[in-house]
């Protein structure tokens, strides 16, 4: 019982920090306010990147892959501290608590 009560508790407080929003309320107010981008630009730019990288370590796959991946993740970081910071969410403790603030957000596009 006392186990069930705690997750209840940490639960609660994972949902109202998001500025007194819930993180539906506090993402779709994000996605809204973004600027979008066009899916061909993006794509096109994408391959370019690759296209690049790939030129710039001459073709090495396993050398491109560890950039492309460094890079993604450094991308990831970022958007989800631009995400944080739009929503008014305070910063997560660790993964667990991301994945749950973003999975809430996710079923609005869902």
């Amino acid at each position: 019982a006392r186990a069930a009560h705690d997750e209840r508790a940490t639960m609660a407080s994972r949902s109202s920090r998001v500025g007194g929003r819930n993180p539906e309320q506090a993402g779709q107010a994000a996605w809204l306010a973004t600027e979008k981008v066009n899916a061909e630009l993006f794509t096109l730019t994408y391959g370019a990147i690759v296209r690049q990288v790939l030129h710039d370590y001459e073709d090495c796959v396993e050398e491109v892959n560890k950039k492309l991946d460094s890079m993604g993740h450094n991308i990831g970081c970022r958007l989800v501290e631009d995400f944080l910071a739009k929503t008014n969410t305070q910063r997560c403790g660790d993964f667990r608590d991301t994945a749950e603030v973003v999975a809430k957000v996710a079923r609005l596009d869902a």
